[in-house]
């Protein structure tokens, strides 16, 4: 897609911008894959096809875009470039260059290795804390005292109008908000921020430096550390993991085969078989079982949509297995593939509290997870993964694991279970008073009841449970059946229930308050968002949303003129909206990894003999969101490192987004202050471009 700029009108100065973000008036879907009203089931699979052919092209992700106009956002124009057209080859079947090796299923017993009373033992590991986000302390005040001004209606006292051709058109916008965003055809087939930059130093001409530019940047560092923990450590330790829990599994079998534990057995079974599988592994099974977990895993790979489970069959509509599409930078990488898949089926696959069987599942899993060794891979994956997004929204061992030693005792073995129905019947009570999921992951048949609460249908035990954001809970509270016959959510929801004023206007034009209860709803949702305080150092996650906040708040008195406007508040939405979408994209799988090499070079287009003109730039003064994105910075940094999965350079590069931050931080400050810039602060600005191109190259 194109890049565009932004041109603004002011007494002394006229300014060139780069902008990103998503259509407000029609946002299309939501990056999680959730189309809206507009866009019909058709052309959801042609843009989920098109996704997955720019995602495995190796380019950078781009956002999309839109024109501010006479107060509206006009649809986003595709360049048509080959990365956008290049055929994937993951596809809608599902295929990717992974070759899945079947297990080795013997007649045998040679599966068993064991003693009755060695499969029989348990041993319960310690529990490990949850490594908290660093909160980003106590944010710097400021008083914002910038004059107000007009521009002119001819544009007269814009001092370097001359430099630039504008439109009729153009002119007025830019006469009447002060600003206005255009197609820059002069960097046509621009990939990123810097390249535009760039070309504006080399001509000289004054930049305007944008904070969605840098809220990019942190994106295209967080996608490339999440990549290179999965493909370094966290694939290897998954691995570890799948086997040592069938291994556990298939010991708990030989045990409780013949009594009322072994159709609970035997799913487990088959569910890790199933992940083993899909992993190569050469973990011997018996033949019994080889049925289920080829039906399983071929289902898996060739991603037919909604089909009966062979672990839940229980569940009504089955499971669908086009999420097992491997999608971004995990396609056409073997083992990121591998990965994809297992850690989709330990995510999507619930045992439910509302079925026996499901419940002994759980509870023999995690006696089996138990184990000092599967635990301490469990909680390896667990915590970068919860550092990084955020807890597990469903139930896990750590709020089973109390229960179970409560009831069953820190000396349990699998003889005891058989035939105690008392111990079974308290914990059966004990699980079903532990925390609700606050989002659901399942497609439910909807019924006349519309009362009906899909929390008693999904409550139960996941294995890596899929991450509660607070955003997905918004979007789980504004469609059907809290708001009636809403059937898909719009990304204009966000901001609205973070706070946006505007963003709600726009979703009561679109006809969004004609649902029922979609107002009460949405009041509900401010109010939580509001009463959030804690989310927002619960995860990076949660940091980055805060990191956006700034961008919702209305600018008044004392910001420059062109901010206090309207169409400046649409703009702002631009840039959340951006962000928010390659937020959701890389933590949903997908996010795009950098690579190349930095050229900084200067060039100087001017005769000796002509005055240099005046390129000195200014940045877009929001102090907060720069002060936030320094904090979010650190928190990565820090973080990753405690954790052990930060190296020396990645931390280097971090230190450096940091820096940068707090510069453009500091001159926001001088500016909303009427404070001169040094010599220094005008050529951070000047070479802002090289600044971003680092990033990206190293």
């Amino acid at each position: 897609m194109r890049r565009k700029r932004v041109i603004f009108g002011a007494v002394s100065l006229s300014l060139i911008l780069g902008m990103t973000g998503c259509n407000v008036t029609n946002p299309g879907t939501d990056p999680s894959g959730v189309v809206t009203k507009e866009e019909t089931s058709a052309e959801r699979d042609e843009e989920s096809s098109s996704a997955a052919e720019e995602e495995t092209s190796g380019k950078p992700e781009e956002t999309s875009e839109s024109q501010t106009e006479q107060g509206s956002f006009e649809e986003t124009e595709e360049n048509g470039s080959e990365n956008e057209t290049e055929e994937s080859e993951t596809g809608s079947e599902g295929a990717g260059v992974s070759k899945v090796q079947q297990l080795t299923f013997v007649t045998d017993d040679s599966w068993k290795p064991w003693s009755i009373e060695e499969a029989s033992k348990v041993t319960f590991a310690a529990v490990k804390p949850k490594l908290l986000v660093t909160g980003q302390g106590e944010e710097q005040t400021f008083t914002p005292s910038v004059s107000a001004y007009t521009v002119n209606p001819d544009l007269s006292n814009v001092a370097n109008l001359s430099e630039f051709y504008f439109s009729d058109s153009e002119k007025a916008l830019l006469a009447a908000n002060g600003f206005f965003v255009y197609q820059n055809e002069f960097c046509y087939g621009a990939d990123e921020f810097f390249d535009i930059y760039e070309d504006a130093r080399y001509d000289e001409k004054p930049c305007f430096v944008t904070t969605d530019s840098m809220m990019h940047t942190y994106h295209l560092y967080y996608q490339m550390l999440q990549k290179s923990v999965e493909k370094d450590c966290l694939c290897d330790e998954l691995k570890e993991l799948t086997d040592g829990m069938l291994k556990k599994s298939l010991q708990q079998y030989s045990v409780l085969k013949g009594t009322e534990w072994e159709e609970a057995a035997k799913r487990n079974v088959i569910y890790f078989g199933v992940a083993a599988s899909l992993f190569g592994s050469d973990v011997k099974v018996p033949a019994e079982f080889s049925e289920s977990i080829n039906n399983e895993v071929g289902k898996i790979m060739a991603a037919s949509g909604f089909e009966p489970s062979e672990v839940v069959p229980e569940k009504e509509l089955g499971e669908d297995y086009t999420q097992y599409i491997p999608r971004s930078y995990y396609a056409g990488d073997e083992e990121l593939e591998e990965y994809f898949r297992v850690m989709m089926w330990y995510g999507r696959i619930g045992f439910a509290q509302k079925y026996e069987q499901e419940n002994r599942s759980a509870l023999l899993m995690n006696i089996a997870l138990a184990d000092p060794e599967n635990y301490n891979a469990w909680y390896k994956v667990y915590e970068v993964s919860s550092f990084m997004v955020g807890a597990s929204d469903d139930l896990t061992y750590l709020d089973y694991l109390p229960i179970i030693t409560t009831i069953y005792g820190q000396d349990l073995v699998l003889d005891s279970l058989v035939g105690n129905d008392q111990a079974f019947a308290l914990y059966t009570e004990a699980v079903r008073g532990l925390r609700d999921p606050k989002v659901n992951s399942e497609v439910l048949l909807d019924t006349d009841e519309h009362d009906k609460d899909w929390k008693d249908e999904t409550k139960g035990y996941r294995f890596m449970g899929q991450r509660f954001v607070l955003d997905a809970e918004v979007f789980q509270n504004l469609v059907h059946n809290k708001v009636l016959e809403r059937r898909l959510p719009d990304a204009l929801d966000i901001p609205a229930a973070f706070g946006s004023d505007l963003a709600l206007d726009l979703l009561i034009e679109q006809g969004n308050g004609n649902y029922s209860g979609y107002l009460d709803q949405m009041d509900q949702m401010r109010e939580e968002v509001k009463a959030s305080d804690e989310y927002w150092d619960s995860s990076v996650y949660g940091a980055w949303l805060n990191t956006l906040q700034p961008l919702l708040e209305e600018k008044g008195e004392g910001y420059p003129s062109f901010m206090t406007n309207k169409e400046w508040q649409k703009k702002n939405l631009e840039s959340y909206l951006g962000s928010w979408t390659e937020l959701k994209h890389d933590t949903l799988m997908y996010a795009k990894q950098p690579y190349g090499m930095a050229e900084s070079g200067g060039g100087d287009y001017y005769y000796e003999e002509k005055p240099k003109p005046d390129d000195r730039g200014y940045v877009e003064p929001e102090p907060e969101l720069y002060e936030r994105l320094c904090g979010l910075a650190r928190t990565t940094r820090d973080g990753l490192k405690e954790l052990g999965y930060l190296g020396v350079k990645e931390e280097e590069e971090l230190s450096r987004l940091i820096e940068l931050s707090e510069s453009l931080q500091n001159i926001s400050l001088k500016e909303l202050q009427n404070q001169g810039l040094t010599d220094e602060e005008y050529e951070l600005i000047r070479s802002y471009g090289s600044s971003l191109e680092h990033f990206w190259y190293e």
